[in-house]
């Protein structure tokens, strides 16, 4: 995962700790978006509408 993808994941943590998520969920909701970024060599505003549903039919048996 890039700088600016362990960035983002930080600015994630922050967000849903201030909101008063759970620390079990903030942890699970991480993981996935860790899953998401580990498999693009970009910026997260760089990664198309097209490449996340993709993404996601791929990772549909994860999910069932």
């Amino acid at each position: 995962m890039n700088i600016k993808s362990k960035s983002t994941i930080e600015k994630l943590i922050l967000e849903l700790s201030f909101k008063g998520y759970a620390n079990r969920t903030i942890k699970t909701y991480c993981y996935y978006a860790e899953q998401f970024l580990s498999n693009f060599d970009k910026d997260i505003y760089h990664i198309s509408q097209k490449e996340t549903v993709v993404f996601l039919k791929n990772k549909s048996y994860d999910f069932e």
